[in-house]
């Protein structure tokens, strides 16, 4: 690998480090970490992947739909899974805004 190449990796390494030390992504895995020691939640988590695969094998009937939506709305009761999804939509934004910077300067260089 050439200087040139090393130096971009070590910038990009920068940028990943400059994401991961956001107060959203800390806050992100505080959280991560708590919803690893609710039990209740866990299971909650748990029932909706299993009514999603149900559903998805049934052919997508009505009835695993239902239940689906139940184990959803269920889950999405907790305040902890909803500070968490809050936070996550954050952290995904921080992550499309520097994305999209990227795809700009890209088509600035090649256009």
């Amino acid at each position: 690998m050439d200087k040139e190449s090393r130096q971009i990796l070590a910038k990009t390494e920068e940028v990943i480090q400059a994401l991961a030390q956001t107060k959203s992504h800390q806050e992100l895995k505080k959280i991560q970490a708590e919803m690893k020691h609710q039990k209740k939640l866990l299971a909650q988590i748990e029932t909706v992947k299993e009514c999603q695969k149900a559903y998805i094998r049934s052919g997508q009937t009505e009835e695993t739909k239902q239940a689906l939506f139940k184990a959803q709305q269920a889950l999405e009761s907790h305040l902890l899974y909803q500070t968490y999804q809050n936070v996550l939509e954050q952290v995904n934004q921080e992550y499309r805004m520097v994305e999209e910077k990227l795809n700009q300067f890209f088509e600035e260089i090649f256009s």
